[in-house]
């Protein structure tokens, strides 16, 4: 399988696992505006250390926009497509810079908090301005962000590292970084 195909087919193959992630366990923080707590990013954060930044940043804003345009919160599909590019982008950067692979505990954590910053940033604005209307009611959303980037890392770093070396895909030669 060349590697164009090999990509796309890890892109779907994670995307669905985000949208069933963050579809299965949603757990809704203040306001219907405020968004939710789930494990997509958990699974986003899985997939950017077992197929590299390309497959995990797209997988990420395939599978978490999937599911707004599925549900009650499509107006944030835009947002969140947006935002979870971007966090995939800065922290697929941040852990696979200057020859890293993943495999750095502390550039894993600078790489998901830099990352998740540039996430809620996004949805903050983009709450302020196209959903609640004022600068305070994102404030609302801010605990549950942070819960969900801290699960994820709790979660996502051990099983990313263990499911890495189980089934051995060399990043290398699915994304040249």
């Amino acid at each position: 399988m060349n590697n164009s195909l090999r990509e796309l087919v890890l892109i779907g193959l994670f995307a669905a696992i985000t949208f069933v992630a963050t579809s299965m366990i949603a757990l809704q923080v203040g306001f219907l505006e405020s968004g939710f707590i789930h494990l997509g990013t958990t699974v986003a954060v899985i997939s950017l250390l077992v197929a590299g930044r390309k497959v995990g940043m797209l997988s990420a804003a395939i599978g978490m926009s999937l599911f707004n345009l599925l549900s009650p919160t499509f107006i944030w599909a835009p947002a969140t497509f947006i935002a979870r590019l971007g966090m995939g982008y800065i922290m697929g950067t941040i852990i696979y810079s200057k020859g890293r692979n993943g495999d750095n505990l502390l550039f894993n954590i600078i790489g998901l908090v830099c990352g998740g910053l540039f996430f809620m940033a996004i949805m903050y604005v983009y709450q302020a301005i196209v959903v609640s209307g004022n600068w305070i009611v994102p404030s609302a959303g801010i605990p549950g962000n942070i819960t969900q980037l801290v699960i994820a890392g709790i979660i996502g770093f051990p099983v990313g590292k263990i499911m890495k070396k189980l089934i051995s895909i060399p990043n290398k030669q699915i994304i040249k970084q």
